[in-house]
């Protein structure tokens, strides 16, 4: 089932709209979507590959073999940057869910009364394919993400304002060295304040003190310093788990310290293996000897004799 709906086209004022849609719940389906800009790969002219940071990419030791035999050097995204750092993501799955869409919809209205099958997904996803298939749409792709061609200035400081309320101030500092440190932030301030003074002429429209060609001397402020946005304080001790990060899988050291992980963690998870089997081991000797043996009862048979 579509995840989105287009736009419906109803009378003003009408509070309830229908629409025809298959079910409310169906089986999922997984489609794997890439678009390549340059062919096949070999070894004498390899090819780069980019996906997102997960696991089953960045762990997966026989699909990083693989590529290292066939000439593709892998490379994963930083964490949480695919809305912007992917191609598909950006150029291609928009569309591709609108014209999907809009083919369930076409059905739907042709077949009253039934419901998109497994059957029927093939045909009406290839429909929806090959409208958004083409030449265009991929290089918009790479050039939107600045990966070809390459553009470091793609991304400008607005981009990265959203991760300013997640830079963790520490809480552990104590009233000391938080004094010293609001101490050298007002005198930064202040000697910003002093070196950035400027004189600005005011043009049209100009106010009252500017009648007479009078000059206006004012600091240049940041907005940052006059409405600064707030920051999370660090409350608990943050988990250290490994944070992923962005790398190139096919390379030797990351492969090799890949190997070693893997391998220790195989042996970590034998050895808790072995001490789980030991401790249930202990366990039953420690039940069985708390237990107290019954007694055997001996009865006198009595013969009887015919």
């Amino acid at each position: 089932n579509p995840k989105g709906q287009s736009k419906v086209l109803a009378t003003e004022g009408k509070r309830q709209v229908g629409i025809i849609t298959s079910a409310e719940r169906g089986e999922t389906v997984t489609a794997v979507i890439c678009f390549s800009a340059s062919g096949k790969a070999t070894k004498e002219d390899p090819v780069l590959l980019l996906f997102d940071g997960h696991s089953s990419h960045t762990k997966n030791l026989p699909v990083i073999n693989a590529a290292r035999e066939n000439g593709v050097i892998l490379l994963c995204f930083p964490p949480h940057c695919s809305h912007k750092l992917q191609p598909c993501d950006v150029s291609f799955m928009k569309p591709l869910s609108i014209y999907y869409e809009d083919e369930v919809r076409k059905w739907l209205r042709c077949n009253p009364g039934k419901v998109v099958t497994l059957g029927n997904i093939s045909s009406l996803f290839g429909a929806a394919f090959i409208h958004v298939a083409n030449m265009k749409t991929a290089m918009k792709g790479f050039e939107a993400t600045g990966i070809w061609p390459p553009n470091n200035n793609v991304f400008s400081d607005e981009d990265f304002l959203p991760s300013i309320v997640t830079d963790i101030v520490p809480s552990t500092l104590s009233t000391e060295q938080d004094a010293r440190v609001n101490e050298n932030v007002n005198d930064q301030h202040l000697n910003s304040e002093t070196t950035e003074q400027a004189t600005v002429v005011l043009n049209e429209p100009q106010c009252s003190l500017a009648l007479h060609n009078q000059q206006i001397t004012f600091p240049i402020e940041s907005p940052e310093n006059i409405l600064p946005i707030l920051k999370v304080k660090q409350t608990e001790k943050r988990n250290s788990r490994k944070r992923g990060k962005t790398a190139i899988l096919t390379e030797s050291p990351y492969k090799n310290d890949l190997e070693i992980s893997l391998e220790t963690a195989k042996k970590n998870k034998e050895e808790k293996e072995k001490k789980r089997q030991e401790k249930t081991m202990l366990t039953k000797k420690q039940l069985f000897k708390s237990v107290p043996k019954k007694k055997k009862k001996f009865t006198e048979r009595k013969k009887i004799r015919l």
